[in-house]
């Protein structure tokens, strides 16, 4: 298990979990986590 890219993959969630498509917040960009997200979630929990 490579500690490193777990981290660098929450870490990239929790900048970018709240991205939206447009200026005014029209739509969040990820309506679900994407499966990265929740692999590395798990991993790092093991």
């Amino acid at each position: 298990m490579n500690k490193e890219l777990i981290n660098a993959v929450l870490d990239w969630w929790e900048k970018h979990q709240y991205d939206c498509t447009g200026e005014y917040d029209e739509y969040n960009v990820y309506d679900e986590e994407p499966e990265m997200v929740k692999i590395a979630k798990k991993l790092n929990n093991e």
